[in-house]
């Protein structure tokens, strides 16, 4: 993805500094941007209300917090799958463990592995706008904006599943 967005800076004639690190331990100092992005992070967060408030950190006061999300599947339902484990599923655990270690099946495998953690993401399956426009409130975010993002010229298609922008500010 860092690739991509490189190549697409430079053919915009942008100069961007593009980096990789811990969305929930960023390596800037306090109060240091105006605006804080991001696109479809949220979910992957093991500890969403840590990560934000980390973005909110590194926000001035007064800056801008920019989250573009959507919801895609029923991380409730994930979860209950998650906490039933049976004969079955510990043998399917056994099957992914030595088909990782001989390669055989391994693209297979990898996919069950990811779907195991993304069962523990709290906001598995993407949160809905008033789940995380809860946790904004909850860290004192401002001025709360939610603005639909279902329009198909967006996307190139029109979206499988609600898609939305939450803007807010930190208090100064």
């Amino acid at each position: 993805m860092i690739d991509r967005a490189s190549r697409k800076a430079e053919q915009a004639g942008l100069k961007i500094d593009l980096r990789i690190g811990d969305a929930s331990a960023l390596d800037h100092g306090d109060e240091t941007y105006d605006i804080v992005a991001a696109r479809h992070v949220v979910w992957n967060l093991p500890d969403p209300e840590r990560g934000v408030a980390e973005w909110l950190r590194v926000l001035r006061p007064g800056g801008r917090l920019i989250l573009i999300e959507g919801k895609w599947a029923d991380d409730e339902i994930a979860a209950t799958k998650g906490r039933h484990k049976g004969f079955a599923e510990s043998l399917k655990d056994a099957i992914v463990e030595i088909s990782r270690r001989t390669g055989i099946g391994a693209q297979r495998f990898r996919r069950r592995r990811y779907r195991r953690v993304e069962v523990e993401l709290p906001f598995s399956g993407g949160p809905s706008a008033d789940r995380l426009v809860g946790l904004l409130d909850r860290l004192s975010v401002g001025e709360i904006e939610v603005v639909s993002l279902m329009d198909a010229a967006l996307w190139g298609e029109p979206p499988p599943f609600p898609r939305y922008l939450v803007s807010g500010t930190r208090a100064d």
